[in-house]
């Protein structure tokens, strides 16, 4: 017998007897239960728990199982526990069950007397009742519907008879039910049953057929734990009266419950379940299951309403969704005796500000125990929610603090599909998120724990590296060459290890370098030559910044060097592509590195455009702490002897959403606190008018324009607001260097009188480069002055870099000559397939002429191919000759340099455009410079000298005369090809 048994999956049924019941014996064989009920008469006394569970969804098939379990109940009599579940996962008859109402009536007779047996027994303390939705759904099928065919008005008729008829028999109802309980109690022995805990996990319990069953368990026993299941399935069979009628039977047969749970919750109203807990004041611990999704939802402000709210003065455990703990907290002293709070929330809507401001009283309670379980996570790609939802902490700043940053236990429900994932501990952003749960002792995820992972618990600020402690003594000694330090030259090492050391990967260096401060001079150098951070020759030291953390970065590496090296030009390009918190660190720990540098002469930033998103509340905060931290950047920079110096990009999170923006900064201007420099060594200066003259950035701007020697300035136009031009004229009287570079779209504001009205306050301009002709138009440029526009008069201007429109329109502006100290002269000329070249070039000679300049001119000609497929039509060349004219030969002779370049860089397909040089170079006798680029970058030495080669071979072979051929900007000579 205990060999049948523990082939059935019970090898020890006096621990616990888990029977799976299918009903397919056949009359007279031995089942399960037939083999139970021998060996209770045996060596199988007693047993902890009974767990029945029914597969057949055929009722006929299950009546024996009953009435053998009916027998089992009853020969046990130190059961503990018992456990009835219903499933429907067997079904032999192929959806051919016959639906026989006797068939029904039969089975509810046996599941009774199962029940009785079980009243009955004495030993029974745990109570437990579940069905599955297909059992159910079956069950109900042996009841078929009467279809009448009526009319829709005599169904009409009869629909609101039948709902009169339902009010006049409520009484009756109710009666027949105290009647049905008095008769089963009949049935049972005097005195109080031993059922404690009672789990009504089943809509068949709430059916009338086996309701009285229910009130009988809750009547006659000393019921202290309930769980309620509010099926969906039972929802629509039952009004909401009925449904009360439930709740008003519960509380008059367990006024003292202490344990109360509510699955499906969200089927009723709120205010009905606050008017049933109400009633309910003992209770110790209660758990209400949350909904699929947070629902931002207050109460009216009516006192009826708010008095609804229940007030629990015993209550010490609460387990609760965000929705209804929302609706708690409107009582301001609801959490005053609670102890521990479990909290359940959707990932999705921890980045909910409504939620935080629900949630906001738990910070008067600080000595609430709270944990939080979190289900529906969703890890990938671009768009996890771990990432949003630091974003979302660092935004909201003290509201994230009083909520969240007191969470204790933390518990990640990830459906089991996802754990092939990989492991969520080896992910750095795991770490990075616990990070913003300052209070978390424990978590738990994919069947793992921080108990058998401590390390993800580990308080590490955004980067792994950010909260190494910089060495003092490094910033004094940073300019200190490496190879003057006695005991630690590099070339007094042996060979060998020298090799080991070179042949490290780049991490290994790193990590090698944190060992020992002689290896840290060592490691670290080779770290950042090997990344290509550092180049000894140039001392130019370029930084990568990603958008996604990386432990072993640029700045990391710089951070943990005890000796920094003499840098002379500083770039740093920050990625910002998604996510916001990782540009936040960056700035914040550029600061610190560079505050520990000590000579640098020129710096160029440059901040990637983050994609443009529909802002939301938290992205106030990061704005503001991202200005405080770009400028506190820029005035670290302007501090140390920095000449010349270049900000690309926007110094706000979202510079597409330009109306946002100036909303955002009309409401928090007060908050931004600037501090511009007083004095600054700049000479140089390249910016965008949209991010430094914006409404926050103009004071600081201004501050620098004045209190700096600048020379030459560099825009960068991106936006269409052009009242940088008065800026510009009002500061620099005297500047010498003007660039304009228009990259964004052509604007009505930008008319040619106001740059000429720029232009003739400049008079001590040296050079002038205006270039986008791609953008310019000949009509834009003929377009008259207005009369009150002044003539531009440039009497220093030596050099000017321009599109032939805007030559033309300088040249005949006045009659006399406005630019007679010219002596350098490039012409930009934009080809493409798709557009038609403006402006002559025998037009702009002849003015050249005409106010007697003779300049060294320099054609500089970029091709913009539109389609894989306009090479074969030959368009370069027909393209070039359109730009020629027919009078070529009576200006060719004036040019010495040609620049040709191709945008954007088709490696395959500059054959196409060597043709054109070897063919055309031919026609400008008196050229003597030559530069071609196409703009890759990811060529091999060997193929870069290859096509260097073809270059230099096509030029040579056009015009011997040539002096200097560049390849992108490298010089090309016989050696080198």
């Amino acid at each position: 017998m205990r060999v049948y048994l523990a082939r059935n999956d019970i090898p020890d049924p006096d621990l616990k007897c888990e029977v799976y019941l299918q009903g397919l014996e056949p009359r007279g064989a031995l089942g399960l239960l037939h083999a139970l009920n021998l060996a209770a008469m045996t060596f199988f006394r007693s047993t902890d728990s009974l767990s029945l569970i029914f597969l057949n969804g055929d009722l006929s098939l299950g009546l024996r199982d009953l009435a053998r379990a009916t027998r089992l109940v009853e020969r046990l009599t130190h059961l503990r526990e018992v456990s009835l579940e219903f499933r429907s996962t067997i079904d032999i008859c192929g959806g051919g069950i016959v639906t026989n109402k006797a068939v029904r009536m039969q089975w509810d007779a046996r599941f009774t007397e199962l029940w009785m047996a079980i009243l009955r027994n004495r030993s029974v303390a745990t109570l437990v009742i579940r069905t599955k939705w297909d059992f159910f759904q079956g069950y109900m099928l042996y009841t078929p519907a009467r279809l009448d065919k009526r009319t829709p008005m005599a169904g009409f008729v009869k629909f609101r008879l039948k709902a009169l008829w339902h009010r006049i028999r409520d009484a009756q109802k109710r009666l027949a039910l105290r009647i049905s309980v008095g008769r089963a109690s009949h049935l049972l022995p005097p005195g109080r049953l031993s059922i404690t805990t009672f789990h009504m996990e089943s809509p068949l319990i709430f059916l009338p057929v086996f309701y009285y069953l229910a009130v009988l368990t809750l009547r006659r026993s000393k019921i202290t734990s309930l769980k309620l299941n509010l099926n969906a399935k039972l929802n629509g069979a039952l009004s909401e009266r009925q449904w009360w009628h439930v709740f008003e039977d519960i509380v008059a047969a367990v006024p003292d419950l202490a344990r109360l749970t509510i699955v499906n919750a969200h089927m009723m109203g709120p205010r009905s379940l606050c008017r049933f807990l109400l009633r309910l004041p003992r209770l110790a611990h209660l758990a209400i299951a949350p909904p699929t999704q947070y629902s931002h939802w207050s109460p009216p402000n009516e006192p009826e309403w708010l008095q609804d709210i229940p007030r629990f003065p015993h209550l010490t455990v609460l387990s609760v969704g965000s929705e209804y703990l929302a609706i708690f907290l409107k009582r301001p002293d609801f959490l005053s005796t609670i102890e521990r709070l479990n909290i359940s929330i959707p990932m999705g809507d921890l980045m909910s500000p409504s939620l935080l401001n629900d949630l906001a009283p738990i910070r008067r309670f600080p000595a609430l125990y709270i944990s939080v379980k979190l289900d529906r996570i969703n890890l990938g790609g671009g768009n996890s929610d771990m990432e949003r939802c630091i974003e979302f902490a660092l935004g909201m700043e003290q509201k994230w603090e009083d909520v969240f940053g007191r969470v204790q236990d933390l518990a990640l429900m990830r459906p089991g599909t996802l754990y092939d994932t990989g492991a969520l501990h080896e992910e750095p952003l795991f770490s990075r998120w616990l990070a913003h749960f300052p209070a978390l002792k424990r978590v738990t995820w994919d069947n793992c724990s921080s108990d058998e992972f401590p390390f993800v618990l580990v308080r590490r600020g955004i980067y792994e590296s950010s909260e190494r402690p910089v060495p003092e003594a490094s910033a004094a000694n940073s300019s200190e060459s490496q190879s003057s330090r006695p005991g630690i030259n590099l070339l007094d090492l042996p060979d060998e290890l020298l090799i080991a050391i070179f042949q490290l990967l780049s991490e290994e260096l790193f990590d090698l370098g944190l060992v020992s401060r002689r290896l840290n001079f060592l490691a670290l150098p080779l770290f950042l030559a090997k990344r290509r951070i550092w180049n000894f020759s140039t001392r130019c030291c370029t930084i990568y910044l990603p958008s996604n953390p990386k432990a072993r970065d640029p700045i990391a590496a710089l951070t943990v060097a005890l000796s920094l090296p003499h840098v002379k030009e500083l770039r740093i390009n920050v990625f910002r592509l998604t996510y916001i918190y990782p540009s936040l660190n960056h700035l914040r720990r550029l600061v610190s590195v560079i505050r520990r540098m000590t000579v640098f002469e020129s710096v160029s930033l440059y901040f990637a455009i983050s994609k443009n998103r529909q802002p939301g509340e938290h992205h106030a905060f990061l704005q503001y702490r991202w200005c405080s931290l770009f400028e506190e950047l820029l005035n670290v920079i302007v501090s140390k002897p920095c000449t010349r110096l270049s900000v690309r990009g926007s110094p706000y999170l979202f510079p597409e959403a330009t109306r946002w923006n100036h909303r955002l900064l009309s409401e928090h201007s007060k908050r931004v606190v600037l501090s511009p420099p007083r004095h600054t060594k700049l000479t140089s200066f390249s910016f965008e008018p949209s991010s430094l003259l914006s409404p926050v950035f103009l004071p600081w701007t201004a501050a620098v324009l004045q209190n700096s020697q600048i020379t030459t300035i560099g825009i960068y136009v991106t936006m269409r607001d052009y009242g940088f031009f008065q800026v510009l004229a009002d500061t620099f009287p005297h500047l010498r260097r003007l660039e304009i570079r228009r990259l964004g779209a052509v604007s009505e504001a930008f008319a040619k009188d106001r740059i000429f009205s720029l232009l003739s306050r400049l008079s001590e301009l040296e050079t002038l480069c205006i270039p986008a002709p791609h953008m310019e138009t000949v009509t834009f440029w003929h377009e008259p002055s207005s009369a009150g526009s002044p003539a531009p008069r440039l009497p220093r201007l030596k050099s000017l870099s321009a599109t032939i429109p805007f030559v033309i329109s300088l040249l005949e502006e006045s009659v006399l000559c406005t630019l007679p100290s010219l002596r350098e002269l490039e012409i930009l000329v934009s080809l493409s397939s798709t557009s038609i070249l403006e402006g002559s070039m025998a037009t702009l000679f002849e003015d050249l002429r005409r106010h007697g300049l003779a300049p060294a001119v320099t054609l500089a000609v970029v091709f913009c191919p539109c389609w894989d497929s306009d090479l074969l039509s030959g368009w370069p060349r027909r393209a070039f000759d359109d730009m020629l004219g027919d009078d070529w030969a009576q200006w060719s002779t004036h040019i010495t340099g040609l620049d040709v370049s191709v945008k954007p860089p088709k490696v395959y397909e500059n054959v196409e455009y060597l043709s054109v040089l070897r063919d055309r170079l031919g026609r400008f006798p008196a050229l003597r410079h030559v530069s071609f680029s196409d703009g890759s970058a990811n060529r091999s030495v060997a193929e870069e000298a290859e096509v260097a080669a073809l270059v230099f071979e096509a030029v040579e072979r056009a015009n011997p005369q040539i002096q200097t051929i560049l390849f992108n900007g490298k010089e090309c000579n016989r050696r080198r090809c």
